[in-house]
């Protein structure tokens, strides 16, 4: 009878240790994966300076509200001189400006 209770209590303590080291490793996997997204959110882009792209223009008079990247692009949510928004795209291999799509109010 006592050799079955200690057999339990080991049975117990491993399988609990299990448990600790089962969680530890999934909360580092999990940590990883993470910073592997940051990271990789961070290097969709390549740009190079060897491009020659160092500027690229927006009317006059008008803001940058926001700017995103997509692909190979650049969206520029902008405020014109007049008070209108839109949306300009950029490709930021040549700079050129591939369309805008107005805002309406």
């Amino acid at each position: 009878m006592i050799q079955n209770i200690r057999l339990l209590k080991a049975v117990v303590i491993v399988l609990g240790l299990g448990i600790v080291v089962g969680l530890g490793g999934l909360l580092v996997a999990l940590g990883q994966r993470a910073n592997d997204r940051a990271s990789a959110a961070t290097n969709d882009v390549p740009f190079t300076a060897a491009a020659g792209l160092e500027r690229i223009r927006i009317p006059d008079g008008a803001r940058v509200l926001e700017a995103d990247l997509d692909g190979g692009r650049l969206l520029l949510r902008l405020r014109l001189a007049n008070g209108a928004e839109e949306i300009a795209i950029h490709d930021l291999a040549t700079g050129a400006r591939l369309g805008a799509v107005a805002i309406a109010p």
